[in-house]
């Protein structure tokens, strides 16, 4: 670990053992790498500091002082260089990064850490570039003196490890702690506001004891701490004419430990040099063992790996990849994972063992399962074995995906089986109870993607917090995050379906009211739609029934413009109480026929729907078209019964697709499927409204996923029933 310190501020060093072991069969003791981090404040004596920073002071009340700890001179910097040098090497102002006589001879005792293999590493805040040579803002390399060793192989370690320290949010340092990574010599430099050195507006001990209390519980949180491993010392680079200075030190085997002795920072050198296990640094060899004197040094022994299980990734329904990480102590370290349906495993991975090296760091290791069982809880390990001891991590699980689309097909055609199997496999991505921007429910939801126009997808769906309902526009980038549009309907509407044709236009079905009827809107670009500017409508005539409504449009059968049109639409059509399916040939937008579609209806009879037969989307897949409609399983209405079907025309037949969802809901409605291609790759994009009478917990409103179209939809010529459907 690398240390790092500030020249004008107290000094915080923490010092820990690697990450936290569950089970070890080694015997107690520090481990052999042991890990410091020293942590500077600034130009306040050890009686002004423990007047004005209350929580640094229960700190060392809790833990360790040293009372008769000194700096050596002043100004700040000959401190620092003192520190992290032994010598101040005859410096004797604030002298910048580079200038003559501001030199200090190579190593530095991180240097020395790296060279002897072990870890270094100084956290910098408000620093903007690793090794950051001049000061900028409220970030002086006095504090953190690494770029004052220019020599190259000093200046080869201080770019890769003189860091930025990133915030308690994110960051350099956050990330490290949190992944029992911290150096063997380490430093944390705060920045002028909250080192002490600068008021910024308030009082600068104060400024200095918050920022304290925002990192050092992180620090005693992570794994490193936790662990034992690691020691954490604050101390002030210098006093005022009174050079005694607060020296604390934080550390889970101390317990009001107070060290009367004279030290100075030759002695926090010592202590960085013995701790990393290279030779004492100039002065530091003449120092006293400050160390020692809080009854943290000694000899080390060895330690049994230190091990973290990780969370598993790539949760299939027969895979699964598990994940950890093993710091061997530096000792040659072999690791498995143990896994089963039950804590007590049986099975191990890799095998033979993997070898996770013989360093002092934590190393990311993982291993791939194949052949689980689907719908099954899996538990979970890492264990690792070196010459002192085997650790276990903790215990974690993972439940793979159940079998998606346990569909009942014909099995004429691959075409239709593997169709359905993805409409009834909805993935653990999949949106539930999808609202817009405006917080409208998007129900009975039609996508298209608008081929490179901005929105890159729109869709169109109604709203029926009104009334009448009305239909609307929504747009996304994404397909998850959706904005409003606009309506798109005045005097009322529902079950929208929407089509993007060749020339850029859009072609809009949808219910109209009173009664419900089809009326289809055509508007001429991109921006028409957004703006709700359609410039050709027809209407169909109910002449099968009272009520028709729930279009979805098949494909033109030829279109050149609104004028030289033919289109095929489905619908529903009824006396207002058992709805059929029907089908409509639109011309020219200026007259139509329409007919029953009696080969639908009795097919998805004979599976089942003996009640309403309603809405229904077209989709090509793999050169075949299919119907994906609803019908309700029971002459005596009611939502809960909704269930979805796939009719293939070339299949000329119907199967239920029984949905799983992951809450297990049972009941759904007005399906679309859109075949389309998304950053080069096809995929079908699926909406479904989930009554909340059929619903699981979490689950009622519209539905959107999305899951690999994986033969392409192969569009070609309408089927003749289609064609010729007057």
């Amino acid at each position: 670990m690398k240390a790092f310190f500030r020249f004008c501020l107290p000094l915080l060093l923490v010092t820990g053992l690697v990450s936290g072991v569950l089970a070890v069969s080694a015997a107690p003791g520090r481990a052999a790498v042991h890990k410091t981090m020293v942590i500077l404040e600034e130009n306040h004596n050890r009686t002004q500091a423990e007047a004005g920073m209350p929580y640094l002071v229960s700190l060392e009340n809790q833990f360790g002082k040293a009372t008769g700890y000194n700096a050596i001179t002043h100004p700040s910097l000959p401190n620092y260089l003192a520190i992290w040098g032994g010598s101040t090497f005859g410096v004797t102002s604030d002298c910048s990064v580079g200038s003559s006589g501001c030199i200090p001879s190579p190593p530095s005792a991180w240097g020395q850490a790296l060279a002897a293999g072990s870890t270094a590493k100084a956290y910098q805040e408000s620093m903007t570039s690793n090794c950051q040579t001049g000061g900028s803002g409220s970030y002086a390399p006095r504090h953190g003196p690494w770029p004052y060793w220019t020599d190259s192989t000093e200046r080869a370690g201080c770019n890769a490890n003189d860091v930025p320290m990133g915030t308690t949010v994110s960051g350099n340092l956050l990330n490290d702690i949190n992944s029992g990574s911290l150096p063997v010599t380490g430093e944390m430099t705060p920045n002028l506001c909250n080192d002490a050195h600068d008021s910024c507006g308030g009082d600068a001990l104060a400024h200095a004891d918050a920022w304290l209390q925002g990192w050092v519980p992180k620090l005693m949180a992570g794994p490193d701490y936790q662990a034992g491993n690691l020691t954490i010392i604050v101390t002030f680079d210098e006093g005022d004419s009174n050079q005694n200075v607060l020296f604390a030190v934080i550390d889970p085997g101390l317990s009001a430990k107070v060290v009367t002795g004279s030290f100075n920072h030759y002695a926090l050198t010592r202590w960085l040099d013995d701790n990393a296990g290279v030779s004492e640094l100039r002065n530091a060899a003449s120092a006293g063992d400050l160390r020692a004197a809080f009854g943290l040094g000694g000899p080390v022994q060895p330690m049994a790996p230190a091990v973290t299980t990780g969370a598993a990734s790539g949760v299939g329904q027969t895979t699964a990849t598990l994940n950890g990480a093993v710091n061997p102590e530096g000792q040659a370290t072999a690791y498995q994972f143990d896994y089963g349906t039950t804590t007590a495993y049986g099975t191990s991975v890799p095998s033979p063992a993997g070898s996770a090296g013989s360093g002092t760091t934590a190393v990311s290791e993982s291993s791939s399962l194949a052949g689980l069982t689907a719908s099954t809880t899996y538990h979970y390990r890492i264990e690792a074995t070196n010459a002192t001891g085997t650790s276990f991590g903790a215990d974690q699980s993972f439940t793979t995906a159940a079998v998606q689309g346990n569909c009942p097909v014909t099995g004429t055609t691959s075409q239709e089986q593997d169709l359905a199997s993805a409409i009834c496999n909805v993935p653990a991505d999949a949106q539930y109870d999808l609202h817009d921007s405006a917080g409208h429910s998007m129900d009975t939801m039609k996508v298209v993607s608008t081929s490179g126009g901005t929105p890159a997808f729109v869709a169109v769906y109604h709203t029926c917090a009104v009334s009448p309902c009305q239909v609307l526009l929504g747009g996304s980038s994404d397909l998850r995050t959706w904005t409003y549009e606009g309506q798109l309907t005045a005097g009322g509407g529902s079950q929208p379906a929407i089509k993007r044709l060749t020339d850029g236009s859009y072609l809009m079905p949808y219910e109209g009211v009173s009664p419900s009827h089809v009326t289809v809107n055509w508007y001429p670009t991109l921006a028409d739609l957004l703006a709700g500017n359609s410039t050709r409508s027809y209407s169909l005539p109910n002449t099968l029934g009272t009520c028709q409504g729930t279009p979805n449009i098949y494909s033109p059968v030829g279109y050149t413009n609104p004028d030289s049109s033919l289109f095929t639409l489905g619908f529903h059509e009824s006396q207002c109480g058992d709805d059929r399916e029907a089908t409509t040939k639109i011309t020219n937008f200026a007259s139509s026929c329409e007919s029953v579609s009696d080969w639908l209806n009795t097919a998805l009879q004979g599976q089942g729907a003996a009640g309403k037969l309603g809405d229904r989307d077209a989709v090509w897949h793999g050169a075949h078209l299919f119907d994906v409609v609803e019908g309700n399983t029971s002459t005596t209405y009611s939502p809960a019964n909704w269930r979805l079907y796939l009719y293939g025309f070339t299949e000329n037949g119907a199967v239920q697709l029984p949905v799983h969802t992951a809450g297990g809901s049972t009941a759904f409605e007005n399906p679309t499927v859109s075949a389309l291609t998304i950053g080069g790759v096809n995929k079908l994009v699926i909406s479904l409204f989930i009554p909340s009478e059929g619903a699981a917990p979490g689950e009622a409103g519209e539905l959107l996923y999305t899951v690999p179209d994986t033969l392409g939809p192969g569009q070609s010529a309408l089927p003749a029933v289609l064609q010729n459907a007057c």
